[in-house]
């Protein structure tokens, strides 16, 4: 299931800054949480939201885009396969990094297509997923 959870698309590491003095967790929070409610998915609407993912072999995940920039994955009987933090880099790059030991970030190269839905290539192993918004189901 974990391979399933990382081959989905469907965000958050800041970039390192050069000051030597550690920020206190508040300005932390406002920073992650600005940058969170800012992204912009590959469809060009707000990261923020659920979508469905389809890998190449037909296994469905339901992933979650929180504003405060954790994200949740689940299967399609909404148990919690993997919870971590998102980045939106750019349109077209998000990544992952899961809240577990020796976590590395994935990120995912996302293509739009005509009807909406949109391609999600994992850069580390060019597996994809197809990714559909979920328009009901956005998180409050």
């Amino acid at each position: 299931m974990m391979k399933t959870a990382l081959l989905a698309a469907a965000v958050i590491s800041l970039a390192a800054c050069g000051n030597a003095t550690e920020p206190d967790a508040s300005s932390e929070t406002v920073a992650s949480e600005t940058t969170a409610l800012e992204a912009v998915a590959a469809d060009g609407s707000p990261s923020v939201g659920s979508y469905r993912a389809v890998d190449q072999n037909g296994v469905v995940l339901i992933e979650e885009l929180l504003e405060d920039g954790t994200y949740v994955f689940a299967d399609e009987a909404g148990s919690t396969i993997e919870e971590g933090k998102w980045t939106q880099k750019s349109q077209s790059e998000l990544c992952f990094l899961a809240n577990s030991d020796g976590a590395e970030e994935i990120c995912y190269l996302e293509e739009i297509s005509d009807d909406g839905t949109w391609v999600s290539t994992n850069s580390q192993t060019d597996e994809t997923a197809t990714i559909e918004r979920l328009e009901n189901q956005v998180t409050p």
